[in-house]
């Protein structure tokens, strides 16, 4: 199977080198022995695919020669005999003509030096490229010979490898010996960034949303009440351009809209309006209660100058919002326009949200594009209505001056230009100079309203869990018990990533379903390669390394006696055994740390299924639970740790089945939810 165009050179792919400097894509797979890999400008044949060395310099525009074979006559430490070099060469090949075919000669030269460490590794040693998953042993000691600045893009990219393996023809290291990677390094891990507790993680995303919810339920009556503040102070200034070409010139109070004029001054007879106390505009407009909820009123009492404060929250919410279901740098974030979102037709999984940007990384082959949760479309329109208000300022200032581009398509955060903002009039910024990025933990000292102090405070359970998967966090005393949690922006790409495949270390159940039914599209189209679409691969390899995290860390779980089989205590055995296949290993633990089969959280506890599961174990576990045939699945165990949350779930259940049509669709399949979920509590009470 071959993507690119018949007519497609990997040349013209990069825009970097003429039609003649590399072969045309093959029209057979694996390609013929004498297919040319590459030609120099003059259109001589440089390199075969059967060549022990692949010379791009023509395509790179300097020296680039991918050494296959290696050995001393090749001036190369480490030598691949036949098979491996044969390996070696079908994977380089599906770089350059798969499914996303590289861009650039120095990503190939990158993604080659990579992979030809691990099959190097393994060729070293001996082993069979069609049983590398048996050697569990080699397999811990490549973590030796992989860097650890390159350990996650190498992880991600054999992953991907594995997912490709059918088209390819040949497949390295499986789900669970990459697992057993991730948990090598996780054990010799000295720096990590931390990740959230689930408690405090939910938390922050509620009120995030709860604030943006608000904000939608109020937009029209905010929009109103900041165009008439602007308004007003446009006609006591004549118009807004001559309020801001007063350069040097201290504020003129007497003739500010929003106070209480002294009737015995002039200056109230000369046509000006005055509007009294801010207070009176907000109930006016109906947002005084909206207000008070999310912004502090300060010593003086209110002014206009809060309704920039919190519109200037309003920004923060939707950034952070985002940030949460995309995984992107802040500074990739903070670039976003107006016209960021838009909705991708997937033949298989319907509309899908894209985020497009600006992405701060110069490799060609990463585009600025991250799938998202079809939730953050409120947290765009949110911030994209703040951006259009506060243009209308920024284009009456002289000194910002937006380009019209600027104006029709305005950045999602940017200075506030309001009237009453209070900044120097000196300092204001031209629209090309983006604003800072602030410290995600500041919010609680800017907008105190925001989060309670004590909903961030971590408690034993909090960091019982955080230690877990940040194990150097206990020689952070910042993380200590008793201490508020100081978030970061960068934490929310590690545990939101983490969360997507470990959702069930959340103690509330609705947010497992909020994150498989808002953020199920990221991991599908990150680690499952369901797009033809160049994505982030950055996030990608944060994504697929926070997957194999998640597997490693339930392997080591399921050592407790927290875990049961709905089949007793002989089919528990019977897993354990298969979980090491034929070595001799009888507890949980050795089968975590073997690595040899995948384990996936679902709502019931874990499934063991190598592959995919049809049936999910998210949004529906009548078949995990035995709720619509006789008996459980057979790759389930039961978490006793869950059995809260699924009381909670089936009590829920109970009440909807009560209220929908007798002998319907939807009862039926409610009474299916119902029956698995009595069974797990009856297992699990035992």
């Amino acid at each position: 199977m071959i993507y690119q165009d018949d007519h497609q050179t990997v040349g013209s792919v990069s825009h970097t080198a003429s039609a003649s400097a590399l072969g045309f894509r093959p029209k057979d797979w694996p390609p013929s022995h004498d297919f040319v890999i590459s030609r120099s400008p003059d259109d001589s044949v440089v390199s075969l695919y059967s060549d022990d060395v692949w010379d791009f310099t023509a395509w790179a525009g300097h020296s680039l020669r991918l050494d296959i074979a290696g050995g001393p006559a090749a001036n190369q430490s480490s030598f691949i005999g036949a098979h491996g070099a044969a390996t070696l060469r079908l994977i380089t090949a599906w770089f350059l003509w798969g499914r996303r075919p590289v861009r650039s000669p120095n990503t190939l030269k990158s993604m080659f030096g990579m992979v030809r460490k691990v099959v190097a590794h393994f060729d070293r040693h001996g082993v069979s490229f069609s049983d590398l998953n048996d050697h569990t042993d080699i397999i811990d000691s490549l973590s030796d010979v992989v860097s650890p600045s390159n350990r996650k893009r190498t992880i991600a990219l054999l992953h991907g490898l594995w997912e490709e393996r059918e088209a390819i023809g040949v497949a390295l290291l499986n789900p669970a010996s990459l697992a057993r990677l991730v948990e090598r390094d996780i054990q010799h891990e000295t720096l990590q960034t931390a990740y959230i507790p689930p408690r405090i993680w939910a938390y922050q995303i509620e009120r995030l949303r709860e604030c943006l919810d608000d904000f939608a339920r109020h937009q029209r009556q905010v929009e109103d009440c900041f165009n008439f503040c602007v308004d007003a102070y446009a006609y006591n200034y004549g118009s807004l351009e001559n309020l801001y070409l007063r350069d040097g010139k201290k504020t003129n109070h007497a003739i500010l809209p929003f106070h209480s004029p002294d009737l015995k001054n002039p200056g109230v007879r000369s046509g000006r309006r005055f509007h009294g106390p801010f207070e009176g505009i907000m109930r006016q407009f109906g947002i005084f209660e909206l207000m008070a909820r999310w912004v502090s009123m300060p010593d003086s009492g209110w002014s206009v100058r809060q309704i920039s404060t919190y519109l200037s929250l309003i920004q923060f919410a939707g950034l952070a919002y985002i940030i949460n279901f995309t995984l992107m740098r802040i500074s990739e974030a903070r670039s976003l326009r107006s016209d960021c979102l838009y909705w991708e037709l997937d033949e298989r999984l319907g509309r899908i949200p894209i985020i497009r940007g600006e992405t701060t990384k110069t490799d060609t082959d990463s585009d600025a594009r991250w799938p998202t949760s079809p939730s953050v479309e409120i947290a765009v329109n949110a911030a994209v209505c703040v951006s259009r208000l506060r243009m209308r300022c920024s284009i009456a200032d002289h000194r910002v001056n937006p380009s019209n581009a600027d104006r029709a398509n305005p950045r999602l955060v940017d200075y506030a230009s309001d009237p009453w903002s209070g900044r120097p009039t000196a300092s204001a910024n031209p629209y090309e100079v983006s604003p800072r990025s602030q410290r995600y933990q500041l919010v609680r000292h800017r907008w105190p309203l925001l989060f309670e102090d004590e909903k961030l405070r971590i408690t034993p359970e909090d960091f019982n869990i955080a230690t877990m998967l940040t194990p150097n966090l206990v020689k952070q005393p910042e993380f200590a018990v008793g201490q508020i949690w100081p978030l970061s922006w960068h934490q929310l790409r590690r545990t939101s990533a983490v969360n997507m495949f470990a959702s069930g270390f959340l103690s509330n159940s609705s947010m497992q379903v909020v994150l498989k039914h808002s953020a199920w599209l990221m991991p599908l189209y990150y680690g499952r390669g369901f797009t033809k679409l160049h994505l982030n691969e950055e996030v990608r390899a944060t994504v697929v390394g926070a997957m194999y995290e998640a597997m490693a860390h339930g392997l080591q779980s399921i050592s407790s006696d927290r875990y049961v089989s709905p089949h007793g205590e002989s089919r528990r055995a019977a897993m354990l055994v298969n979980l090491v296949g034929d070595r001799d290993a009888k507890t949980l633990a050795q089968a975590g740390r073997a690595g040899t089969t995948t384990f996936r959280e679902i709502r019931l506890g874990a499934c063991t299924k190598l592959g995919d599961c049809e049936y999910g174990g998210i949004e529906s576990v009548a078949r995990c639970g035995g709720g619509d045939r006789p008996g459980a699945c057979s790759d389930v165990l039961f978490d006793r740790a869950k059995a809260a949350g699924v009381k909670s779930q089936l009590k829920a259940a109970i009440q909807m089945r009560d209220q929908v049509q007798e002998r319907s669709p939807r009862q039926l399949a409610l009474d299916a939810e119902i029956r698995a979920m009595e069974n797990y509590l009856d297992v699990t009470d035992r």
